[in-house]
């Protein structure tokens, strides 16, 4: 999974630089993730070390070291200094420095930005120390550059250690309990790369059921559900469990420990690529790890509603939990309104119309538009159309005079006179599918770009998936892709290119703006939601760009959707 970059939210590695260094590094070992971490970084980048550790890793390039010394602060990294410890530990060993030098020369590193040209006072001494110790002139030079790069943001091998622990913790939730992952990052928006369209995506794409936002099921945050045969089975289970008790004698509590421990007991292999990783992370603590992250998920899971082991799926999210969008997704909907409902449907049960609901909670009647500009009304078997019909005619009254104060009444409310159904024009999808994306910023329905693709295909445009076959889209091929606009990035280490993410029904393509197509056309790249890119196919192994020639907009032509792109510049 991670050598495929198929990493979208996974912690250090979701970035469009790291998924384009993932296919080619390759990590095979929890070490792996922490030159990954590191390597794409400004400091490395900006002191030549990249293309030189790839080369050596691939066996293109000889590892070679100047001496044994060298080659004992090197050697896990091919020669190649990647983290700050390995620059000063090469100015001890390979030039004469004091460890007090060695900490004068990591804090200039650090004060590059605010010192100006501190580290520069550091140039002649190192040089001449490795010179004096029997080094070449170019080996020397080639050193203090690569160190110099340091200042520009290079990592600590500590830090990046951390963040690789986190990495693994993370990909493995994503890979084992997908639907669990997905929930949890929709809990925790707004962070990262990507918006809640691109992980819903994400997660139908590997097996996981999404449902919709509804009245009736969804709490404020996204959670997560049992499956049509998951809930049957677990009705069944309760029933055997109540029959247990009743015979037994045992409290419920202590019943549902037990069934807990049992739960807790099997299923948590990893299978034996993850045996591997998690030996080499550091043995005990790797299996520490991997049992915390499985009682991670464990605790993420409990819900009361459904029953979800802990084991492995088959197939990625193949019959694990369904996940159910929560009310945190709706537009302008308040928090305080949307428990109110959840409470109502705890202590009522579901809510069979708009009039009931608005009379058991006290909900404000805007909160109704709101959710039913969501289309959250589909359990009370309503349309878009025909809740907004129904909301737009409620009025926010108080309460009836001799309800309890806690809404509590066991009287059903007072039903006024059924009214006819009106009967309204079926909407087009286009525009249900664009109400989606204006009230909720996502549609499970269908994806904006869909809508065109006869017209596209009439253009010749190719759908971003045939961009991963190299027979069709061989390098140096001209195409035409479009999407909607996810990411724009300008690294400050780019030199000025911009890099952009465009998304169609059928998946990703990756541009490549070069300064002079990005001030050409600087108005299409910067502002439209929806773009279409004529280019060039570039392809190094399993990644492939776009190096854009031309682009323009087409939001004229597109189903309108919400600003859905993170922009990094």
């Amino acid at each position: 999974m991670i050598c495929r970059a198929d990493t979208v939210g996974v912690f250090q590695i979701e970035s469009r630089a790291q998924m384009s260094m993932l296919p080619r590094l390759r990590p095979r070992c929890y070490y792996d993730l922490v030159i990954e971490v590191a390597i794409v970084r400004p400091g490395p980048i900006q002191g030549k070390m990249v293309h030189p550790y790839l080369r050596r890793r691939n066996g293109d390039e000889p590892v070679v070291f100047a001496s044994p010394d060298i080659e004992r602060v090197l050697g896990r990294t091919l020669g190649v200094p990647l983290f700050q410890e390995q620059a000063m530990s090469l100015a001890v060993v390979a030039a004469g420095f004091t460890p007090g030098e060695a900490d004068q020369l990591r804090r200039a590193m650090a004060a590059w930005k605010r010192s100006g040209r501190a580290i520069l006072q550091f140039e002649h001494k190192l040089i001449d120390g490795m010179m004096a110790r029997g080094y070449s002139r170019t080996f020397a030079e080639q050193v203090f550059q690569q160190i110099t790069g340091f200042s520009g943001y290079g990592f600590p091998e500590s830090h990046a250690a951390s963040f690789a622990i986190i990495v693994y913790v993370s990909a493995w939730l994503k890979r084992h309990h997908p639907a669990v992952f997905a929930c949890a990052l929709l809990n925790s928006q707004p962070m990262g790369f990507y918006q809640p369209a691109q992980i819903v995506r994400d997660a139908r794409e590997h097996g996981v059921e999404v449902r919709g936002v509804d009245v009736n099921r969804s709490r404020w945050d996204c959670s997560l559900e049992g499956t049509e045969a998951q809930e049957h089975e677990g009705t069944k289970k309760s029933r055997r469990d109540e029959q247990t008790n009743r015979r037994s004698g045992d409290k419920p509590e202590a019943h549902a420990r037990e069934c807990g421990e049992q739960q807790s007991d099997g299923g948590m292999s990893e299978g034996a690529e993850g045996e591997r990783w998690g030996r080499e992370m550091t043995g005990d603590r790797g299996s520490a790890i991997r049992e915390e992250t499985c009682e991670i998920a464990r605790s993420l899971m409990a819900d009361g509603r459904f029953r979800v082991s802990c084991s492995s799926p088959c197939a990625w999210g193949h019959g694990g939990p369904a996940l159910r969008l929560g009310m945190r997704l709706v537009k302008g909907l308040v928090r305080e309104e949307a428990e109110r409902i959840v409470d109502g449907v705890r202590t009522f049960g579901a809510f069979r119309s708009l009039e009931e609901l608005r009379l058991r909670t006290g909900v404000r009647a805007s909160t109704l538009v709101k959710l039913a500009d969501a289309d959250a009304f589909g359990s009370m078997g309503l349309t878009r159309q025909l809740a907004l019909w129904e909301a737009h005619a409620l009025r926010d009254a108080p309460a009836p005079l001799f309800e309890p104060a806690d809404g509590r009444s066991t009287d059903q409310p007072a039903q006024p006179a059924p009214e006819p159904e009106p009967a309204l024009p079926e909407i087009p999808a286009q525009v249900d599918v664009a109400e989606d994306y204006f009230s909720v910023g996502l549609s499970l329905k269908a994806h904006p770009v869909s809508f065109i693709r006869d017209r596209l295909t009439a253009a010749g445009v190719t759908p971003n998936c045939d961009l991963t076959d190299e027979r069709t889209c061989p390098p140096g091929r001209v195409v035409t892709v479009a999407g909607v606009v996810l990411v724009r990035q300008r690294p400050g280490t780019a030199l000025g290119v911009v890099f952009v993410t465009l998304e169609d029904e059928t998946g990703i393509a990756n541009l490549i703006l070069r300064p002079g197509v990005y001030e050409k056309f600087r108005r299409a790249a910067r502002h439209s939601r929806t773009l279409a890119c004529r280019g060039t196919i570039e392809r190094q192994g399993a990644v492939v760009h776009v190096l854009a020639r031309s682009l323009w907009s087409l939001d004229a032509e597109a189903t309108p959707v919400r600003d859905m792109s993170r922009d990094f510049h």
